[in-house]
C-alpha cells in the first residue's frame, strides 16, 4: 500500500511504523511519499523529522511525488485542514477505490472525511467533529487568512 501524506503531524509518524509497503530499492524501509506541490516546505521539515529518526533505526525513506506524477495512489491522508479538498489530490487517487482521508470543513470547525473514487465518481462519508492544524500551502490556507 502507498501511504502519501500531506501535513506534517502526529498522523505522519503513526503511519510510517504501520507496515506500509515496502520496495525492494529502498533496502527494506518504510516508503512515505509527499506531494511537494501541495504541501510546500512542510516536505523539508519532515524529511528533518524522518533524518532524526532514521539515525537512530534507519526505516523510513521519503520519496517526493512532485506535480507531475502518473502514480495512481490507493490510500492518502492529510494531517492538515484545507479550505477546500486539493484537486491534484484526487485526480491522482485511484479510480478503483482510491481513498483520501482528511478534515475538512471551515478554518475552526472540520469532520474527519472519507473521500473514495470508483470511477469518476466521488463518495464521502464523515466520521465526526474535529479541529487540526490549518493546511498552508499552494492548496491550503493563504497566510493573510490565517490571521486575526
Amino acid at each position: 500500500m502507498r501511504v502519501p501524506l500531506g501535513g506534517l503531524g502526529v498522523g505522519a509518524a503513526v503511519l510510517s511504523g504501520c507496515g506500509v509497503r515496502r520496495e525492494p530499492n529502498t533496502h527494506g524501509r518504510t516508503v512515505v511519499r509527499v506531494w511537494s506541490m501541495w504541501t510546500g516546505d512542510e516536505e523539508k521539515v519532515f524529511q528533518g523529522v524522518v533524518d532524526y529518526y532514521n539515525r537512530i533505526q534507519d526505516k523510513v525513506y521519503l520519496q517526493n511525488l512532485g506535480a507531475v506524477s502518473d502514480d495512481k495512489i490507493l490510500r492518502a491522508v492529510t494531517a492538515g485542514a484545507p479550505p477546500k479538498v486539493p484537486q491534484p489530490l484526487l485526480d491522482q487517487l485511484s479510480p478503483d477505490g482510491g481513498k483520501l482521508l482528511l478534515p475538512f470543513g471551515s478554518r475552526q470547525y472540520q469532520r474527519l472525511t472519507r473521500i473514495t473514487k470508483r470511477g469518476a465518481r466521488l463518495r464521502a462519508k464523515t466520521f465526526g467533529e474535529c479541529m487540526f492544524v490549518p493546511l498552508v500551502g499552494k492548496y491550503g490556507w493563504k497566510s493573510e487568512e490565517l490571521e486575526g
